[in-house]
């Protein structure tokens, strides 16, 4: 229905056959990363784009994207190397509720220990755009370190804080259908726009999902 989504990554190729038809203006895309363009060198923030919103009928010939009528807004806050700051990551949400995002949908993970508690920063934000209008949902992946049945790991930040909706995958049923359900209730709560919040660019970098 043309709903703005934001993809907070790497940046996008601005040179992708079928990305490009997107037809990023200047208002839809911004780098927070010192130094660097939009302009997409590592992949992922490509990859991810083009799962959000490639189009109906690709080069290829094979539909790819989820949403291909969604309107894309693509925030690099990831450098070329695929790591940054938590200040790099909280600009690009401000950047992105400022434009028109209904959703947001950041490819970082922090390593969290079983037992810490989830990000204060992250929380905050999320929770303001769980609370605030016209509305906002944040999104973020659960990680990839747990290798199941040998070894689980807690879900990292930022998609341990409450206030988010956390993305993983599992190949077990019933744990399918109880994150669709709290998925579902995720969605239902979302209300938003991002406040000020305090940054420190002196934070750990995070690193993508992989």
């Amino acid at each position: 229905d043309g709903a703005a989504v934001a993809v907070l990554d790497t940046g996008v190729d601005l040179d992708h056959p079928d990305l490009r038809r997107r037809m990023f203006g200047n208002w839809q895309t911004a780098s927070f990363v010192p130094g660097e363009s939009v302009q997409d060198t590592h992949g992922h923030g490509s990859h991810c784009v083009g799962v959000v919103g490639g189009p109906r009928s690709s080069v290829s010939g094979t539909r790819y994207g989820v949403a291909p009528d969604a309107t894309l807004l693509v925030g690099k806050v990831l450098s070329d190397w695929g790591a940054g700051f938590t200040d790099w990551i909280l600009d690009g949400i401000d950047w992105a509720a400022a434009n028109g995002a209904r959703v947001i949908s950041l490819s970082c993970v922090f390593p969290r220990a079983a037992g810490q508690p989830h990000s204060a920063v992250f929380e905050r934000v999320a929770e303001t755009l769980l609370t605030s209008e016209p509305g906002v949902l944040l999104l973020a992946p659960t990680g990839n370190a747990s290798a199941r049945p040998w070894h689980t790991q807690p879900v990292d930040n930022p998609a341990a804080c409450p206030s988010l909706v956390a993305v993983g995958v599992t190949a077990n049923p019933q744990a399918e259908q109880n994150a669709a359900v709290a998925s579902s209730a995720a969605l239902q709560r979302a209300h938003t726009v991002v406040g000020c919040i305090k940054r420190d660019s002196t934070t750990p970098s995070p690193v993508l999902p992989g």
